[in-house]
């Protein structure tokens, strides 16, 4: 993390970054390093490494308004929103809406590829959707909050 911090400000002494991308981009690692944090090396190595596919059980059940189904898929959303938040600003905004989800879902797959490879957790199909979602709606706040500025702006301006 220390060498994100000092990358980034040589980019801004040198005129490649503005300060808030470089402070975008260190919260962008920050928030990565915390996803890794929570979902891999915090957990216990279990004793062989597992794959779930339940998608259509979980909805159902989350629908249903099973608290123990709603509060991981909660959860799993909660965990990827800054990532979806920070893509515009690290990449001055010319991330689409397909580019978020491409990226949610290969962050996703990354880590519940490593939680299957690692036993450090079960390879979960409903985790690589919820987690895409949290990336898309993080993604759409920034979005929305970008062209309610753009508007305003352009109405004052």
């Amino acid at each position: 993390m220390a060498l994100v911090v000092i990358v980034s400000a040589i980019c801004v002494v040198k005129g490649r970054f503005t300060l808030g991308r470089a402070v975008a981009v260190c919260l962008l690692m920050s928030c990565i390093w915390h996803m890794l944090a929570v979902t891999l090396f915090t957990r216990y190595t279990l004793p062989s490494s597992k794959f779930r596919f339940l998608l259509i059980k979980d909805m159902r059940d989350f629908f249903a308004g099973n608290i123990q189904v709603q509060v991981p898929i909660y959860m799993n959303m909660v965990l990827f929103v800054p990532f979806g938040m920070l893509l515009n600003p690290v990449f001055t905004g010319r991330v689409r809406l397909h580019h978020a989800v491409i990226a949610g879902f290969l962050g996703s797959l990354y880590i519940e590829s490593m939680q299957y490879v690692m036993r450090r957790g079960i390879f979960d199909v409903t985790d690589l959707i919820t987690n895409t979602l949290g990336c898309v709606i993080g993604w759409s706040v920034t979005y929305a909050f970008t062209q309610i500025m753009k508007r305003h702006l352009a109405v004052k301006g």
